[in-house]
């Protein structure tokens, strides 16, 4: 008997968290790559949380009762991957030549509903790890350039 997925009953109290193992990293290489693709996944991947932050202005005066004032200055986001070393990845590959090279890479973090954050990015750490007793991991970080681009309808790389 085969089974009909729309004849079982729909669970509705699902939690709208989201889970960090549906956030992947991509590099947009191949014939042709533009800002929309093709994408390469990076394997590996552990964690690859986004950092976004601003330079203080001090805009303190006398007249503020002692208190201190901060504008927002000039702004920057980076991402930290940290992967586990695969042999043979691509993406991987990819990474590490850009960094040896210098060439800045378009990138893309994208969740598995869609919601993505793109942009240029250089690489300005590239580190490894190599313990006797646990798996080899890397550390790249991306720099981003200029400013980021939020997307809520990014398609799915694995379905191009």
């Amino acid at each position: 008997m085969a089974i009909v997925e729309e004849n079982l009953p729909k669970f509705t109290g699902a939690s709208q968290s989201l889970a960090g193992k549906n956030v992947l990293l991509y590099v947009a290489y191949g014939e042709g790559a533009t800002t929309s693709g093709p994408w390469v996944l990076v394997g590996g991947q552990k964690n690859s949380p986004l950092s976004m932050s601003a330079d203080e202005i001090d805009a303190s005066d006398k007249a503020s009762g002692g208190w201190g004032e901060t504008l927002q200055g000039t702004k920057k986001w980076s991402i930290e991957q940290e992967c586990v070393y695969k042999l043979n990845d691509e993406g991987f590959d990819i990474i590490r030549h850009a960094f040896l090279k210098d060439i800045p890479l378009y990138i893309m973090r994208r969740d598995k509903n869609g919601n993505a954050v793109k942009g240029w990015a250089n690489i300005t750490e590239f580190s490894d790890d190599n313990p006797h007793d646990d798996v080899a991991t890397a550390t790249v970080t991306f720099s981003g350039i200029g400013e980021p681009v939020f997307s809520t309808d990014e398609p799915d790389p694995a379905e191009a």
